[in-house]
């Protein structure tokens, strides 16, 4: 199938692939999520590709992950499937709440910000919160969400930005994988790293320990922060944790921290809103995540 670049619309399955590519970090697992073949997801993306004008995503041995041209086009179509699957949905009768929409990673959603969305929202009768979660940031200048919690080291130039942690990394293996080498370094050498989408947080573990990073065959890149930690559960590699979202209690010993060889980490989560009265939804939502970070946060 040809596709022209002057058309108004790409077709809906080329937006579907890449999408589906993005949130997978592979075109295998891409097609084996919409059930076809790997080579009609390529050809699907290429032909997003050629629609958007740009390269969505930078492909390599291990998968593929989303350029940053990519980010800002696939999460403007990630917010248009969004509001066509709202416009089916039938309209509540009656009182309806305010709905702030927050956006964040799956990893940082699942770990630290659903066990508290009860206290972000206040009474039943105040809003509602309706997470957006994407390893794509959703904008805020444009009107996609309220408010965004991202990890990175900021400037992201898309409303104001406040970092909410002070944050580590921490190794975390399985107690059968420590079984097999119980000196941490050596460990760490001849064992599995699982990378979260790049080497950024490894380089940075390494260098802080006076090391330099070299990948290794067995090294894995896992689709996202909550993969990799599940990953080292299942005994696949060392993964690095960060204590500040959640503990390892939900774990039951199966995972086992190796605190002495923690370091600080080079990226953190930042909170970005939109300026406005502090009366309005968004703003309420804010002030009660500053507060709870303000008086403790126990897991």
């Amino acid at each position: 199938m040809t596709y022209s670049s002057d058309d108004i619309f790409p077709p809906f399955e080329a937006l579907q692939a890449a999408l589906a590519a993005a949130s997978t970090g592979s075109f295998t697992a891409a097609a084996a999520e919409l059930e076809v073949t790997h080579a009609t997801i390529s050809r699907r993306v290429e032909m997003a590709e050629k629609w958007f004008q740009c390269s969505l995503f930078d492909r390599h041995a291990r998968g593929v992950t989303v350029t940053a041209t990519g980010q800002i086009a696939l999460a403007k179509v990630a917010h248009a499937f969004d509001q066509l699957k709202q416009a089916r949905q039938p309209r509540p009768v009656g009182h309806t709440l305010p709905i702030v929409k927050l956006a964040t990673t799956p990893s940082f959603a699942r770990f630290w910000l659903i066990p508290r969305l009860t206290e972000l929202e206040g009474t039943t009768q105040d809003l509602r919160i309706e997470l957006v979660t994407s390893a794509l940031n959703a904008s805020l200048s444009s009107g996609e969400v309220d408010l965004a919690i991202r990890y990175g080291r900021g400037q992201w130039n898309d409303g104001d930005e406040e970092p909410l942690f002070e944050e580590s990394l921490c190794p975390v293996v399985s107690p059968e994988v420590l079984a097999m080498n119980e000196q941490p370094l050596s460990l760490i050498q001849d064992t599995a790293l699982l990378h979260t989408g790049d080497t950024t947080l490894w380089r940075a573990w390494m260098s802080h320990h006076g090391k330099r990073l070299t990948s290794k065959p067995i090294d894995r890149v896992m689709g996202d922060y909550a993969q990799a930690i599940e990953a080292a559960r299942s005994g696949l590699g060392i993964a690095l944790w960060n204590p500040t979202i959640h503990s390892l209690d939900a774990f039951n010993g199966q995972l086992v921290a190796l605190n002495e060889l923690s370091c600080p980490s080079p990226l953190r989560f930042f909170l970005l809103s939109k300026p406005g009265p502090a009366h309005t939804p968004p703003m309420r939502v804010r002030s009660r995540l500053l507060r709870l970070l303000s008086t403790g946060f126990p897991f």
